[in-house]
């Protein structure tokens, strides 16, 4: 079989024969002459047709659906102060993504953020905390950095406490006013 078709005698009913990696189907008794199927030309364009149908495919299947945040932080700080569990400026001290998450087994796309406290004007006092957040806005996470400041909007969640852009949280350099006011309410018994 050195050349593109032999010819060949076959003696079942039916008969597959693989020629130069070509399957073929031949009848009982008849003298064939072997052609390639599909044509040698086609086979590339036909593998990387295929390849890209599975890509497309697979981007399709993989996909998560978009997500918006539709939420609203609170007017001001008294609102804040009240909605939160815990308000706190703190330092970002670590970063960490959940362990099945690293693995590629879930994709929740949370993130537990520790930070070292230091002012706090709600809350348990700590010398440090760990939220859980998203790193995006879309989210409705925030986009914490590792040894910067903030100041912190916390609230209870079922499993653990949160934090994002709905809560409040700011980046120190957009709440100095802010902070201003916390300790303006903290001095003044509320009703």
């Amino acid at each position: 079989m050195n050349g593109k078709s032999s010819v060949v005698s076959i003696q079942f009913p039916f008969v597959l024969s693989l020629v130069e990696g070509r399957t073929q189907v031949f009848q009982r008794n008849r003298k064939c002459t072997l052609t390639p199927f599909p044509p040698p030309d086609s086979r590339p364009t036909m593998r990387r047709a295929t390849f890209i149908l599975m890509c497309a495919i697979g981007c399709v299947m993989t996909a998560e659906p978009a997500q918006a945040c539709t939420c609203s932080a609170p007017a001001t700080p008294a609102d804040g102060l009240k909605r939160s569990a815990a308000v706190f400026r703190g330092r970002v001290t670590e970063i960490s993504r959940p362990f099945l998450d690293r693995l590629g087994l879930t994709k929740t796309g949370g993130h537990r953020v520790e930070f070292e406290v230091l002012k706090q004007w709600k809350g348990t006092s700590s010398r440090s905390a760990a939220i859980v957040t998203r790193l995006t806005g879309e989210a409705c996470g925030f986009p914490f950095e590792k040894n910067k400041e903030y100041l912190m909007y916390a609230v209870t969640e079922p499993s653990d406490i949160q934090s994002g852009i709905c809560t409040g949280t700011k980046n120190i350099a957009d709440a100095e006013q802010e902070m201003k006011e916390l300790d303006r309410l903290l001095v003044i018994p509320q009703k």
